[in-house]
């Protein structure tokens, strides 16, 4: 199974994943209570959609975030608000190829009732740089969302390849109860951590540059935030990938430890082959374990799409335990491991049967379904005792039962995933994007019951049901809603 121009939008798309302490903010609260991802404030979970290919007053590809608000009746295409560079409030102006939406994480800056958001835009341009990047910190209210302040980083010597706000995340890495966002890019801006504090709405916050990539070849893949040594403060997984053409490839996975001061600039620990990234606490024992997605072979004998995962102790990752490593070879994953499935091109942990214990979503976006070229699944493993493992694995497509919508060829179901609450009962749902989708991208959601996801009840939410359009038909031309998921 070929993959064609896939690898681009998958590695963008991979975001950061629900953390053991929290991607939207430490416990220790701050000046107000709030739910993540409530960004109303209506003690119901919403959801945020990046469609980086939406049109907007005649330009193409500018663009948009859409917030899907909860109900007791779940989430509904009628209730949202689209959010983009041509309101008033949000910083800078509509510009062809931005790409606002990049990715998307949610956490509370500011520390008040309502959760925030992160959104990076890849390709923002400034005079003499066409791809430069920026990240908007949007913040919630009562009515949604109106307030928006912007943060670029220092002019560097390669301008025109920084596409700063191609991977985001949020976390509280020193523990005072704001949350913090971390932004990267996939070429050569490095990493900043934008610090939450009281006046967060107010901008100009003093950034720390944490990592600064090693050289043009070097490109930052994906962030996640969780307390991987059970301190108290979040610690940050970050990957790279080394692709040129006088060099072997490598992939890498890189952990910076939380403290007192935040995200420590020293690499804690260092460990090969990976390329998407999540952390969640997969055996109970209160560490944060760290799965990370691996589809670039690095050598003749990696499997062409596979999840490693490090499990945590209080001095950061088991390397005497060593890595577990999952195929859709593994006993009691569905499937079977073929080129170009992709499987691991995205990951998220969540809790969808309440256990304690967090399960994993795997997008496999390469999958062929029947005769459809790269339709898509999502590989679902649940956590035990021991940790991960094929037992009660299930998969999902856009052909699962209950699950509306038509499967086709190119759809990449699966290209991002989340679990999240969305219906606040303490089980993490699935949520699949299909980028790809005829209908401008689509999004599924599948519910937890008490043991596991169903697809009864399953809902599809497409990008023309939420009122976007692309530039023009076509695979390159459409909204691509769901290229990125708020986590």
């Amino acid at each position: 199974m070929k993959r064609g121009s896939l690898v681009l939008l998958l590695v963008v798309a991979s975001l950061s994943a629900l953390s053991t302490g929290s991607t939207a903010g430490s416990t220790r609260a701050a000046s107000a209570a709030w739910q993540p991802f409530d960004f109303n404030g209506d003690g119901y979970r919403d959801l945020a959609v990046g469609s980086i290919g939406a049109a907007m007053r005649g330009k193409p590809r500018v663009g948009a975030v859409t917030a899907l608000f909860g109900a007791q009746t779940g989430l509904s295409s009628t209730r949202r608000q689209t959010i983009h560079q041509g309101l008033s409030w949000v910083p800078d102006t509509l510009e062809a190829n931005d790409r606002f939406g990049s990715a998307i994480a949610s956490g509370n800056f500011d520390g008040d009732s309502y959760a925030d958001l992160a959104v990076g835009s890849e390709r923002e341009q400034f005079p003499n740089a066409s791809s430069y990047g920026s990240v908007t910190l949007l913040f919630g209210g009562p009515a949604g969302f109106a307030k928006g302040v912007r943060y670029v980083t220092p002019p560097n010597n390669l301008p025109s390849c920084n596409t700063f706000g191609g991977i985001v995340t949020s976390g509280d890495f020193n523990a005072d109860g704001y949350s913090d966002a971390v932004a990267g890019s996939n070429c050569n801006a490095g990493i900043w951590v934008i610090p939450g504090r009281p006046n967060a709405r107010a901008g100009g916050a003093p950034m720390q540059n944490l990592e600064t990539i090693e050289s043009v070849n070097y490109s930052n893949m994906a962030l996640a935030a969780g307390d991987v040594n059970g301190d108290g403060y979040d610690d940050l997984a970050e990957t790279d990938y080394r692709a040129s053409p006088t060099q072997t490839p490598i992939s890498r996975l890189r952990l910076h430890l939380g403290g007192p001061a935040g995200l420590t600039t020293a690499i804690s620990q260092e460990v090969d082959d990976a390329v998407s990234v999540t952390i969640g606490d997969f055996d109970g024992d209160g560490f944060g374990d760290v799965a990370s997605g691996s589809w670039h072979p690095v050598s003749a004998t990696d499997p062409p799409g596979h999840v490693s995962v490090w499990y945590g102790t209080s001095t950061g990752l088991d390397l005497e335990r060593g890595r577990q490593t999952i195929t859709q070879d593994t006993p009691g994953v569905p499937n079977m491991a073929e080129n170009g499935d992709q499987f691991g091109t995205s990951v998220a942990a969540g809790d969808i049967n309440n256990d304690g214990k967090s399960d994993l979503a795997v997008g496999v976006p390469g999958e062929d379904i029947y005769s459809r070229r790269n339709a898509g699944l999502v590989s679902v493993l649940y956590g035990g005792a021991s940790g991960l493992s094929g037992s009660g694995a299930q998969q999902f497509h856009k052909n699962t039962a209950g699950i509306p919508g038509t499967i086709g060829s190119w759809q990449s179901f699966g290209s991002p995933v989340a679990l999240l609450d969305i219906n606040g009962d303490g089980r993490a749902d699935l949520v699949a994007a299909a980028p790809h989708d005829g209908r401008e991208g689509l999004v599924s959601i599948v519910r937890a019951n008490r043991t596991a996801l169903t697809g009864s009840g399953a809902k599809t939410l497409s990008g023309t049901g939420v009122g976007l359009t692309g530039s023009g038909p076509g695979f390159s031309s459409s909204a691509v809603f769901g290229w990125s998921l708020a986590q």
